[in-house]
């Protein structure tokens, strides 16, 4: 907690944008995973008509404890 206060004191003021990423990879090639995922036009149909599918409704509801 201290940091965050430190934090405040030093940017007093001041609008923040603050980013969050995964360490792990933060190569300049890296891609978001949205981005990713849309690159493959297979995918991408499948995913724009899930999406269409939610939009109209059409969703089944699963007991996560009856799996």
């Amino acid at each position: 907690m201290q940091s965050s206060f430190v934090l405040k004191k030093m940017f007093s003021g001041t609008i923040l944008d603050i980013t969050v990423t995964d360490n792990a990879d933060t190569t300049e090639t890296s891609i978001d995973e949205t981005e990713y995922l849309l690159s493959n036009p297979v995918n991408k149909e499948i995913l724009l008509d899930g999406i269409k599918d939610i939009e109209k409704g059409n969703v089944k509801k699963i007991d996560l404890a009856a799996l």
